[in-house]
């Protein structure tokens, strides 16, 4: 045999109900973006998110109207033997910001900041059952104001997060996240 095999012993187990789907709900409510050296120590402590937010070390937005779909992977051909290997994963948030400032217009300066350093920036985000998803790093984002075309329709952001890693993002369950961020 000219190579050994690609044969892997150990196997994951998966603590799910095999009984009975239990579905987690969707929705992304909030994005975060944050310095690139900020750490956070213990993810379930709210206060320390909170201190985070005080500090000027993570800005968040409002509410949003958020999702992430399926990522896109790349596929690489190492050998001319081997069948293609996935090497990354494209990943996005894509979300909705129809909240506004109508006297500072302080919603386009923070987006404007965030097209601007993307690049030196970190990115979590949390769901709308309080599952917080962190980090994501070395982002790119696409941000523009969207102007519907009568009186009965918004002005909102649309923002689409964008990062590069092979790997999911494992969440952290934490209780009362939202409440902390909001009146941090």
């Amino acid at each position: 045999m000219f190579c050994g095999t690609n044969c892997v012993g150990t196997l994951v187990e998966t603590d799910v109900n095999k009984c009975k789907v239990v579905p987690r709900k969707g929705g992304i409510v909030l994005m975060g973006f944050a310095k690139c050296d900020l750490a956070i120590a213990d993810p379930s402590d709210t206060q320390e998110w909170a201190d985070a937010v005080t500090a000027d070390n993570l800005v968040i937005t409002g509410k949003i109207k958020g999702s992430k779909a399926k990522g896109s992977a790349t596929k690489v051909k190492f050998d001319s033997c081997s069948p293609e290997q996935t090497n990354s994963i494209e990943r996005g948030v894509t979300y909705q910001d129809y909240n506004s400032d109508d006297t500072g217009f302080t919603n386009y300066a923070f987006y404007n900041d965030q097209l601007v350093n993307a690049a030196g920036r970190k990115a979590m985000f949390v769901t709308c059952d309080e599952y917080v998803y962190f980090w994501i790093e070395n982002l790119s984002v696409e941000i523009d104001d969207v102007i519907e075309e009568d009186d009965k329709g918004n002005i909102y952001f649309d923002v689409t997060v964008m990062w590069d890693q092979l790997l999911m993002i494992v969440p952290v369950k934490v209780p009362g996240i939202l409440d902390a961020l909001a009146s941090a």
